[in-house]
């Protein structure tokens, strides 16, 4: 079972970056895709919302500056172990794919294919 894990820029600011990627290697989830990218514009709006006040230009243009890390990880129950990683987290640090089907959506649009590996 696959599942793609986004690390957000807020994550990123205090330093959980590392404490979620020593969760992933402890629990023994293979790591076969993984890149640092910045947000893009539509991943915002859907997760900061369309509204144009002064705070949330704001926070979209410091977003936009700080790195989101796309992790796609394989092994038993990795959606579990997603989700687990949310509520250990927060939703405004790490976002999870809900399902299987959407795991598979979301990975096709973050991932090329010659960006995942099989090993």
């Amino acid at each position: 079972m696959k599942s793609l894990i986004i690390i957000t820029p807020k994550a990123f600011r205090e330093k959980k970056f590392l404490e979620i990627m020593k969760k992933i290697n402890e629990n023994n989830y293979k790591i076969i895709g993984m890149k640092l990218e910045r947000m893009d514009m539509f991943f915002l709006q859907k997760k900061v919302g369309k509204e144009s006040d002064k705070n949330n230009a704001k926070k979209m243009s410091d977003l936009l500056k700080t790195p989101t890390m796309l992790i796609i990880i394989e092994g038993k129950e990795a959606i579990k172990f997603g989700k687990n990683l949310e509520k250990e987290y927060g939703k405004e640090n790490i976002h999870i794919s809900t399902s299987e089907s959407v795991a598979g959506y979301e990975i096709e649009r973050f991932f090329e294919k010659k960006e995942i590996f099989d090993y």
